[in-house]
């Protein structure tokens, strides 16, 4: 199978795609949509599918129009619901209808999680031909062997940039049990404002930064702390919905959650029962949950790392790859 993808600085699908079909797919380079549509003419007569990943220019709508010109099937994965995480408005109107007008030419279907895809069926379930999107969670492709007990002091760690919102799980220390400590790892996008805050909090003993780790030793860094924390804003209903890459790379690495009650991340905790949620995103709220799970006994927080990584099964690449796989030959087909 010869597959044009717009892969531009996404070397993981890159690799995806390689073991999933054999040989590496075609890649086009985004740029101005012109020229986008130039690079799919030449590939057309060269390939069997278009994989559009995104939805904006150089994306979906882009490989639909060269497809229909040339009889291709195309398979439209989102990361994120775009419309609904970049405009308000008028312009999120505008951008919701050309999804779904575009919608209607797209022979396969893959989304981020379960959530994302109660989204698309409320919203276009009523499409002809419409089908509920193949889930192919953003889940590490390794898990540890086990989990790292714990021990009296409770250690919360966050993975990821390092942007504004996390102000409040810092200001939430400050007001929590002194067992907690909090670590971030990641790009620091807050310059020296986030450790002039945990100054003037007195905290330098309890919250500490970290520089970026190599993708392939996040989950090694992760498993040496007991709880992870998934923060998301409820502002829209891309937020609303997602399950955070964090999420899956936490249970990966054996630990608790710790996550923002938004439907995305609950759904998730609530099957699986391996940690809390907090309802309201504000240092209050924050720091009650940070002392809640700081009063668990050790071996009630043990349990709920073993469902973490126990669950963590469900979606690893191996359980997920036959379906997704599938989606590409059912596209083929259709056309």
């Amino acid at each position: 199978m010869r597959i044009a993808a717009n892969l531009t600085g996404m070397a993981t699908r890159q690799l995806v795609s390689t073991e999933v079909f054999g040989r590496p797919v075609v890649d086009w380079v985004l740029g101005p949509e012109r020229d986008a549509v130039a690079m799919l003419e030449r590939l057309a007569p060269t390939v069997e599918v278009f994989w559009a990943i995104g939805f904006y220019w150089g994306g979906l709508s882009t490989a639909v129009a060269v497809a229909r010109r040339h009889r291709l099937p195309v398979v439209y994965e989102t990361i994120d619901l775009e419309p609904e995480a970049n405009y308000e408005g008028w312009g999120r109107r505008r951008a919701l209808a050309t999804e779904a007008r575009l919608m209607r030419h797209v022979s396969g279907f893959v989304t981020a999680c379960d959530s994302y895809a109660d989204y698309y069926e409320e919203r276009y379930g009523d499409i002809a031909g419409f089908r509920r999107p193949v889930v192919h969670d953003n889940a590490p492709g390794d898990r540890v062997p086990s989990i790292r007990p714990t021990r009296q002091e409770r250690s919360f760690f966050f993975i990821g940039h390092l942007l504004p919102r996390i102000m409040v799980l810092v200001e939430a220390c400050a007001l929590a049990n002194p067992t907690v400590t909090l670590t971030f790892q990641g790009e620091n996008r807050l310059g020296n404002l986030l450790q002039d805050r945990i100054d003037e909090l007195g905290l330098g003993s309890r919250v500490h930064l970290l520089e970026p780790c190599p993708r392939e030793d996040i989950l090694d860094a992760a498993a040496a702390y007991d709880v992870g924390m998934v923060l998301l804003p409820n502002d829209n209903e891309n937020n609303r919905r997602a399950s955070s890459t964090k999420l899956f790379t936490y249970m990966a690495a054996g630990m608790a959650v710790l996550g923002s009650d938004t439907p995305g991340i609950a759904r998730v905790v609530n099957k699986h029962m391996n940690g809390l949620l907090v309802n309201e995103d504000t240092p209050h709220a924050w720091a009650a949950a940070f002392d809640e799970m700081a009063r668990m006994p050790n071996e009630e927080l043990d349990e709920l790392k073993r469902r973490s990584l126990s669950a963590s099964d469900e979606y690893t690449w191996e359980r997920q790859r036959p379906l997704f796989v599938n989606e590409f030959r059912r596209a083929l087909m259709r056309e």
